[in-house]
């Protein structure tokens, strides 16, 4: 039994025009384990990938950079059964080298990348500030 069967097809996703359909993915990573989501352009989930379900002997989560390929791997029948080529990436971490083997795999899978847009949560006071020496 191929994973692909168990991806229902809903007919209410929307990737676009039919000529270039693109979905979101949502890259998150957080102090122990990374997440990847897949949603169409209106950000209704398609499926989503961590780093603990990625590896079915060890539970824990993962943050190491082994830990995508296969994340990225899991969702490959999601982009072949809604004939996808291309995706948006939306960052909600700072960009560092999990998002570069992110884009690495992405390529190794012929998944072209349409666009990488930072959606990094800032406060809108700024940062708070340190807090007085005691001396």
């Amino acid at each position: 039994m191929s994973s692909s069967s168990n991806i229902s097809k809903a007919p209410s996703f929307f990737f676009g025009s039919r000529t270039s359909p693109r979905a979101r993915l949502h890259f998150r990573q957080t102090h122990s384990n990374l997440f990847v989501t897949l949603t169409d352009l209106s950000n209704k989930v398609v499926s989503t990938m961590s780093g603990g379900r990625c590896f079915s002997g060890n539970k824990r989560p993962k943050k190491a950079p082994q830990a995508l390929e296969p994340m990225v791997a899991g969702l490959v029948p999601c982009f072949k059964q809604y004939r996808l080529k291309a995706c948006e990436i939306w960052l909600k971490s700072p960009y560092n080298w999990h998002v570069q083997m992110l884009l690495k795999e992405l390529s190794v899978h012929e998944l072209s990348v349409f666009s990488i847009e930072d959606k990094c949560v800032a406060a809108h006071n700024g940062v708070r500030g340190r807090k007085p020496r005691r001396v």
